[in-house]
C-alpha cells in the first residue's frame, strides 16, 4: 500500500482503498469509482448489518476518525473497513462533503498528523449532527 503520510489514519488509508477499488473500473478512456456494490455482500451489506444490530454497532465518528492501527484492526476491524468505506462514499457524495475530504488530504500531505489533520477539518464541525446526516444517507 502507498500511503501519502506516514501518520495517516487507518479509517482514511482503508476508506480510501476500499472507496477506489470496490465498484472501480478503469478502461481506455474512462475511470469509475465509488460505486455502490452491486453484489452480495458488500462493505454496504456490512455495515448496515453492523447498524442492525449483528455485528459490534460502528463507532462515533470522533473515534474512527482518530483510531490508532492498532486499534482499528484489534476492535471489530470487519466493521471499521465498512464504516471507513461508507464514510469515505458519504463525504465524497457531495460536493461541499468532498471539500473536507480534499482539505484532510491536503493536510496529511503538508506533513500534519492524523490529529493534526482531524484538528483543523472536523474539530469544530458538530460530528453528532455529520453522523446522523451518514446514517440517513448509508442507510
Amino acid at each position: 500500500m502507498c500511503s501519502i503520510s506516514t501518520d495517516a489514519p487507518p479509517w482514511f488509508n482503508e476508506g480510501m482503498a476500499e472507496y477506489f477499488s470496490i465498484g472501480g473500473k478503469i478502461t481506455r478512456k474512462t475511470l469509475r469509482y465509488g460505486v455502490v456494490p452491486a453484489r452480495h455482500p458488500s462493505r454496504l451489506d456490512n455495515i448496515r448489518d453492523a447498524l442492525a444490530g449483528y455485528y459490534e454497532k460502528p463507532w462515533p465518528l470522533k473515534r474512527l476518525f482518530t483510531a490508532t492501527q492498532g486499534d482499528f484492526m484489534r476492535f471489530h476491524s470487519g466493521v471499521n473497513y465498512a464504516h471507513a468505506w461508507s464514510v469515505v462514499h458519504y463525504l465524497g457524495a457531495r460536493p461541499a462533503r468532498r471539500k473536507l475530504l480534499v482539505r484532510y488530504f491536503k493536510e496529511l500531505a503538508s506533513g500534519a498528523n492524523y490529529q493534526q489533520a482531524f484538528d483543523a477539518v472536523f474539530g469544530k464541525l458538530d460530528l453528532a449532527a455529520m453522523e446522523k446526516d451518514w446514517l440517513h444517507y448509508i442507510t
